[in-house]
């Protein structure tokens, strides 16, 4: 699981991502926001995007309990 922080320069706040081992992202984190879990994971494009590693270990501990 990779929780990865968008670093690409939008118009709107980034936003940090909870990616899981097969590239689908299981949970979300609007800047400043509450995290919302997906029950099936998302595809996910980095394609165009930056990004960065970071911890956010709200984020990863629902990530892992999702379902």
């Amino acid at each position: 699981m990779q929780i990865l922080k968008e670093t690409t320069k939008w118009s709107v706040p980034p936003g940090t991502y909870a990616i899981n081992s097969s590239g689908r992202c299981v949970a979300f984190r609007p800047h400043n926001g509450e995290v919302k879990v997906f029950t099936k994971g998302l595809t996910f494009d980095r394609r165009g995007r930056s990004f960065q590693k970071v911890v956010d270990s709200e984020l990863l501990l629902k990530a892992i309990s999702r379902g």
